[in-house]
């Protein structure tokens, strides 16, 4: 069956707007320089923590307990089972 000629126009049309719409402008979406996180100059500077630590969400030495054996053990049958067969 084919398409009518009303329906090749509507989709042409729509075809249209919506790479227009993808291409167009975007020239007003400049975030204030507060919102980017202020002085580019204030953004790299880096405290102790971050420098010894690295940069990321925690403020504080995140201490682990021991590694739960039979945890480790489950997890690899099911790396196995799932991701190596």
């Amino acid at each position: 069956m084919k398409p009518s000629r009303n329906t090749q126009r509507w989709t042409l049309v729509l075809a249209m707007v919506a790479l227009l719409s993808a291409c167009g402008g975007g020239g007003g979406n400049e975030a204030p320089a507060a919102a980017r996180g202020g002085d580019p100059a204030e953004r790299e500077a880096l405290n102790a923590f971050e420098l010894e630590h690295g940069i990321g969400p925690f403020t504080s030495v995140v201490e682990l307990g021991p590694i739960d054996a039979s945890l480790v053990a489950r997890g690899q049958d099911s790396y196995e089972m799932k991701c190596l067969s």
